[in-house]
């Protein structure tokens, strides 16, 4: 049997581990973007004329994707024998805030009640993640829920500021 001590041990460990692979993964992406700004300002100084839109409106793009919303959910315990489910939303973009944020929710409800400034469901499968307003990057939103099942959620469309 292991001591608390090991298992705290042991989480910190891999919580250190889940940081370090998020800060390279943060690094990679900047990177990535610090090439696409060079090449784009290298048009833009060679007189791109009319492309220039193009190539601005691809690096808009690439600064706030569907995929920058990262959504995870697990079911953290009972509510009068009713599973409860913890969800994280979290901006993964290096910069630029994500806003409008809405998920594929399906007829999303629960027993437990939820801030709607938080997430809401707004119709079939449509949920409305805080009030709309921005996330800023690195930003985490949590709620929990409580239902016989979990509902997949996953990013539909978001905005990007």
């Amino acid at each position: 049997m292991r001591s608390i001590n090991g298992e705290r041990s042991l989480f910190m460990v891999y919580v250190v581990f889940l940081l370090v692979s998020f800060s390279v993964m943060q690094v990679n992406h900047a990177l990535k973007l610090a090439e696409k700004v060079g090449a784009i300002q290298e048009n833009n100084s060679n007189g791109g004329g009319s492309g220039d839109e193009r190539y601005n409106s691809q690096y808009e793009v690439e600064l706030c994707r569907k995929d920058s919303i990262q959504v995870t959910q697990g079911q953290s315990g009972t509510l009068n024998g009713i599973p409860v489910y913890s969800v994280t939303i979290i901006n993964t973009c290096n910069s630029g805030s994500c806003l409008n944020i809405h998920l594929s929710c399906g007829w999303f409800s629960s027993t437990r009640l939820i801030n709607p400034a938080i997430f809401r469901r707004l119709g079939y499968n449509d949920c409305l993640v805080n009030n709309g307003k921005p996330l800023k990057p690195g930003q985490l939103l949590n709620f929990q829920y409580s239902n016989t099942f979990s509902y997949p959620l996953a990013v539909s469309s978001i905005s990007c500021n």
